[in-house]
């Protein structure tokens, strides 16, 4: 899976000794010349920093006793002493020349002005019940250049929801939503805050939804679809009305739904129409759709930053989609049989993917590099701990699998939760939720000890899982004719 950090160490070290070998060439002029430290600096307003000067020969030996002469390009954007200690003055580009006698070198500068945008990372943050999280802030003038050391205020609307501290990190108090204010200068950034749990674990209820209800999503603002296999066809409620009382007319065999972010927008595998559907949700209607090609779309999840959606098909590809354009991006070929579940890790920076004949695949979608292990069964869904360490894998044809995500090598299996089909992750990462059609169970594990801790019988044939985005409940289709409450 992920490749080892010490491989990234290797890469670094083998640019290192390049760079030495081309300093050690004793060959040609010039007979003297002058090295200035640091040779690119990066400056915040105010910021001083005094440049470290030589003159070396050819062979690289240092020349003692040289003096120099300091000067800068530009006064208005930095000043320099007679000893080389630069201040910088304002926002902009400068160039400082060390001089000794006929020789030269110079250093480039670059003053970030005052605070114009603060970029948060992650955008929203969920905290887990009497957890922490910490947000990473960067603040930019108004060319984009970042400043290094910012002034920032973090206040948090309801302090008994979470509180921050003046570093940024987020404690969870109570179970809720928030949003945190960050402030620099004259700018700042409002970002959602969830503090979310698991449920309790109780059966409560099955509201009728007929036609073989299968597919199932929450949006962050508690609306549920639900998707009909024999009619083309959504359900819908908002939470914590459970009756479904509304519909969505989509393409044929609505298989998989994700909503983005914010929920404005769901997106829907219409399977044997061959597209991805696109629903307003405050207008209740399809708005468009997008052909997928290479064989039927099945499953459908969102990057954490909303920025592209990802099909999976029966044809063995993940399709890439921008969502602001709707256009294909890029397809990875993974094989030739379905690709059946799809997660990302917190970060968004790999996807995984199950395929039905026993393969898990790592996929990084920046480089685009393609990583798998092939132990074999029927692999479903598959989810990711909270802290992007461990994966889990339903296999109907075995057991619960449980891997390193960085080596792909297996950690255990979980026997009681053996040919499970779908399988989610609570909000709080503390539980995982697992489906068994042919039994008509819902099984829930607790995720540290690997152990089943409850058992519903539900009846029917259970499908897929979803939590509303608080962790308070869970709905779990069946395709007997009903919707599974559990809370």
């Amino acid at each position: 899976m992920r490749p080892p950090a010490r491989l990234a160490w290797s890469a670094l070290a083998l640019i290192a000794a390049t760079g030495l070998a081309a300093c050690s060439d004793t060959s040609g002029p010039p007979a003297l010349a002058v090295t200035v430290l640091p040779g690119l600096l990066s400056l915040d307003i105010g910021d001083t920093l005094r440049l470290n000067a030589t003159v070396h020969d050819r062979s690289g030996t240092n020349v003692a006793g040289a003096t120099f002469t300091f000067s800068v390009n530009d006064p208005v954007v930095a000043s320099v002493s007679t000893t080389g200690l630069v201040t910088a003055l304002a926002g902009g580009t400068a160039t400082v020349t060390a001089t000794s006698g006929t020789v030269s070198a110079s250093a480039s500068i670059t003053v970030a002005g005052v605070a114009a945008s603060v970029e948060v990372t992650p955008p929203s943050v969920d905290v887990p019940l009497g957890g922490n999280r910490q947000v990473s802030v960067t603040v930019r003038d108004a060319q984009s250049r970042p400043l290094n050391h910012p002034s920032l205020a973090y206040v948090s609307l309801d302090t008994s929801v979470a509180t921050v501290t003046a570093g940024g990190l987020i404690t969870a108090r109570a179970v809720g939503f928030d949003s945190l204010t960050i402030t620099s200068g004259g700018a700042g950034k409002t970002v959602p805050v969830a503090v979310v749990t698991h449920p309790a674990g109780t059966a409560a209820g099955s509201p009728a939804v007929a036609n073989k209800p299968f597919a199932i999503a929450i949006s962050r603002n508690g609306v549920a679809y639900a998707g009909r296999q024999d009619v083309p066809f959504v359900q819908l409620t908002v939470l914590p009305d459970s009756s479904f009382p509304d519909s969505i007319r989509v393409g044929s065999d609505p298989t998989d739904i994700a909503f983005n972010a914010s929920g404005t927008t769901a997106y829907v595998t219409n399977q044997l129409s061959a597209n991805l559907g696109i629903i307003s949700v405050g207008t209740k209607q399809s708005i468009d759709s997008i052909a997928i090609p290479n064989g039927n779309p099945s499953r459908v999840v969102l990057a954490p930053d909303d920025q592209h959606v990802y099909v999976s098909t029966s044809g063995g590809r993940i399709v890439e989609i921008a969502t602001a354009t709707k256009a294909i991006t890029r397809q990875f070929l993974l094989g030739t049989s379905a690709v059946n579940g799809m997660t990302f890790e917190p970060t968004g920076g790999i996807l995984y993917a199950t395929m039905i004949t026993g393969t898990i695949f790592e996929i990084s979608v920046t480089g685009g590099a393609i990583r798998l292990v092939t132990p074999g069964g029927t692999f479903q869904d598959i989810a990711v701990s909270l802290d992007g360490v461990e994966l889990y894998t339903a296999n109907e044809s075995g057991e619960l699998d449980v891997r390193d995500a960085a080596t792909g090598t297996r950690i255990t299996t979980i026997p009681a939760a053996a040919n499970a089909f779908g399988l989610k992750l609570s909000p709080d990462g503390t539980q995982l939720y697992a489906t068994f059609p042919a039994i008509g169970l819902v099984k829930i594990i607790d995720r540290v000890t690997r152990t089943v801790v409850t058992t519903l019988t539900v009846g029917g044939t259970p499908r897929r899982i979803a939590f509303d985005h608080l962790g308070r409940e869970a709905l779990i289709p069946n395709e007997s004719g009903f919707v599974s409450i559990i809370k």
